[in-house]
C-alpha cells in the first residue's frame, strides 16, 4: 500500500487500543486537513483498520504508529512524515 494512504489510515485508527488516542476525534480533525476524504465515516474506519491489524497479526507495529500519530497530532495533517518509520514498520507487517 502507498506510503500516503497509510498516512490516512494512520490518522483514522490512531487510538483504537487500551486508554490511546480517540481515533474517530482524530480522523474527524484530519478531514481538516488538505486534500482529505471528508465523507469518510471516521467510527467505521476506524474499526476496519483495527480488525485488520489484528487479522495480520499486526498489533505491534499498529500499535507504535498509533502512538507516534498520537505523539503528533497537533500536526495531524502532516504526522504522516513524522510517523514514516513506525507506518512504514506497519505497512511491511501487512505485506507478509
Amino acid at each position: 500500500m502507498e506510503f500516503r494512504s497509510w498516512s490516512w489510515v494512520a490518522v483514522a485508527v490512531a487510538g483504537l487500543f487500551g486508554c490511546g488516542p480517540d481515533c474517530a476525534s482524530m480522523c474527524e480533525d484530519g478531514k481538516d486537513c488538505p486534500g482529505a476524504n471528508k465523507s469518510i465515516d471516521c467510527e467505521k474506519a476506524c474499526e476496519d483498520a483495527e480488525k485488520t491489524a489484528e487479522g495480520a497479526g499486526c498489533e505491534s507495529q499498529y500499535e507504535s504508529m498509533l502512538d507516534c500519530e498520537n505523539d503528533n497530532k497537533d500536526k495531524i495533517c502532516s504526522a504522516g512524515e513524522s510517523c514514516k518509520k513506525q507506518i512504514e514498520g506497519l505497512a511491511s507487517c501487512m505485506a507478509k
